[in-house]
């Protein structure tokens, strides 16, 4: 189950997230697969622009999935509901309208939230 739901979700990240990018204007610096120089400098830009598909999944997985335990988040509206506590609202919003795309750009209120719950539910199912 939790193999599965980090394939699930590494396959949004890199979808998002991959081919090279070396923007001078990036804070980042080179970036491959979302993994960034400035992140991780002991790579070197040679080992950045290198980055394999399969080696940026095994970062992701030792330095975030593992690391930060996302296998044990349960549910996304517990999850979204800890980083509106931490972060506040405003900011969890952000996070969270930037993440769901463009489905969720619906007025402000509270009934954009029931909406976006609403569509998180649908996409757990």
């Amino acid at each position: 189950m939790d193999d599965e739901r980090f394939r699930q979700a590494i396959e949004v990240v890199l979808r998002h997230e991959g081919g090279l990018s070396e923007d001078v204007a990036d804070p980042g610096g080179i970036t491959h697969w979302g993994i960034s120089f400035r992140s991780y400098p002991h790579l070197g830009g040679g080992g950045i622009r290198n980055l394999t598909r399969d080696d940026a999944i095994a970062i992701y997985r030792r330095d975030w999935w593992e690391r930060y335990r996302y296998d044990e988040i349960k549910n996304l509206e517990t999850a979204t509901w800890l980083s509106t506590a931490s972060l506040g609202h405003r900011q969890s919003e952000r996070l969270t309208m930037s993440s769901r795309g463009p489905c969720c750009c619906l007025p402000s209120g509270p009934r954009r939230r029931l909406t976006i719950v609403g569509s998180w539910r649908k996409s757990q199912s």
